[in-house]
């Protein structure tokens, strides 16, 4: 019993050390993709938190900026991804990463026979690898590809996405 509790105290003091030593950050960047054969580039807007010392974590939502324009929808093309990212330190500094998420795209709008419209995206897993360098206690870069594996009905396609980007952290 009492190996229990001391088991369960010290992960417990682990945990809450992981979690007030994160960091939030911003990251803003430039993102290439590669949707279903058609090329488009954008700006996007990473938001997160990232923690752990030699085992680096990051939780985070990340937004590309990728619209067509069209006359239904200025936003179809954008992509959106919850993600985890787990590395790992090998220099100082530097770390890879592995990266696992649920990633969306707006595919347009869907105007029903009463005229009114509705957004439509189409959701699936995404996954990827990344490296980030930290250039300072405030400041990181990174670099990323990721491959989101989309559908909605009966529409089934995949993403390719690239994206380099600069991280304030807070």
């Amino acid at each position: 019993m009492k190996t229990k509790i001391l088991s369960i105290a010290t992960a417990t003091l682990l945990l809450s050390g992981s979690i007030f030593a994160a960091d939030s950050f911003i990251a803003l960047g430039y993102t290439s993709a590669d949707v279903d054969g058609t090329s488009k580039s954008g700006v996007s807007l990473d938001m997160g938190v990232k923690f752990g010392e030699s085992f680096k974590q990051a939780i985070g939502f990340e937004v590309a900026f990728l619209g067509e324009d069209n006359e239904i929808d200025e936003d179809a093309g954008n992509l959106g991804n919850i993600y985890y990212n787990l590395g790992y330190e090998v220099l100082e500094g530097f770390s890879p990463y592995a990266s696992v998420g649920y990633g969306f795209q707006s595919i347009g709008k869907y105007r029903n026979s009463s005229g009114s419209t509705s957004s439509v995206y189409s959701a699936g897993i995404s996954y990827g690898a990344g490296i980030n360098y930290e250039i300072s206690d405030s400041f990181d870069v990174g670099a990323s590809y990721k491959v989101f594996n989309l559908e909605y009905l009966a529409l089934d396609y995949s993403v390719n996405v690239a994206n380099i980007n600069v991280a304030y952290k807070f």
